[in-house]
Order: structure tokens, then sequence, then C-alpha cells
């Protein structure tokens, strides 16, 4: 009596690892890009609460006479923070641009938003949202609350 495996035997037990082992890659991607989008929303937020706050708080940068407030502008794949003085317009040194990461944009492309110093409240409330292959994550955000909605 021969002891082992047949051929078959050994295709079959291959074939099921590598299916196992495709399935769990793709679970794994899909939640590492959920991930990528979830710290993506987190950081846009934190970046908007930092700008309400110097907006409330009316911290004036260097070079600034009267703060007008604080302006975010949306792109595609990126946003923009700055603060806006009156008469010296935008203060070139508080620019800051963020880049989304690889596959995450922000939906609308476009648009502007501008937190008014002293507590004057905001241009217009807005909702955003952080853009993924397979998960969006909506950020809502008016005068007094920015707030991350469930993902879609």
């Amino acid at each position: 009596m021969k002891k082992g495996y047949t051929l078959i035997e050994l295709i079959l037990v291959v074939s099921v690892f590598l299916l196992i082992t495709t399935l769990g890659i793709a679970r794994f991607n899909e939640f590492n890009e959920r991930q990528v989008v979830a710290q993506s929303a987190d950081t846009f937020i934190s970046n908007l609460r930092l700008i309400q706050a110097k907006a409330l708080s009316g911290d004036k940068p260097d070079g600034c006479t009267t703060l007008t407030g604080y302006t975010v502008e949306f792109a595609f794949t990126n946003y923009t923070m700055y603060a806006q003085c009156d008469p010296e317009g935008i203060i070139d040194t508080t620019r800051v641009a963020v880049n989304l990461p690889a596959n995450v944009n922000l939906n609308p492309p476009s648009g502007t938003v501008t937190y008014y110093s002293g507590g004057k409240g905001i241009s217009s409330d807005q909702q955003v949202q952080i853009v993924g292959r397979s998960v969006t994550i909506p950020v809502v955000f008016a005068a007094g609350s920015i707030t991350k909605l469930t993902p879609l």
C-alpha cells in the first residue's frame, strides 16, 4: 500500500489556499482604503477646527492690521488655508496647502469657506465629502459645529 497524496488532492488544496489568500488580500485592501479615507477626514476636520478656533480668538498673524477671518479653499485633491486681513488681503505666510492621499478626493471639487474673526460666523454652511473608491465620508460644517457623518 502506497502512502502519500495524489496530484489531484494537491492541486485541490493549493487552489483552496490561493482562493482564501486572494479573498483575504482583497478585504485587506478595502480595509486599508477605508482607513486612509477616514484618516483624511479626521485630518480635514482637525484643520477646520484649528481655523475656526483661530478665527474665534481673533488670532492675528504677523503683518495683519485687522483680521477679517480665516479662509479654506477646496480643490479636487487638496485644500488651502490662510488668513485674510484688512487692508493687507491674504497673508501669504499663513498659507498652508494640504494634499490628500492618492485616490482620495473632495466633493464638490471646488469651493471656499471663511470663518470670520471674533465669532461673526461663517461665510456659508457647507457639506464636503471625502471620497475614496469604496467609501465616502460627508463632513458638514457651520458657524458653531463641524460634524463627520456616517460613511456612505
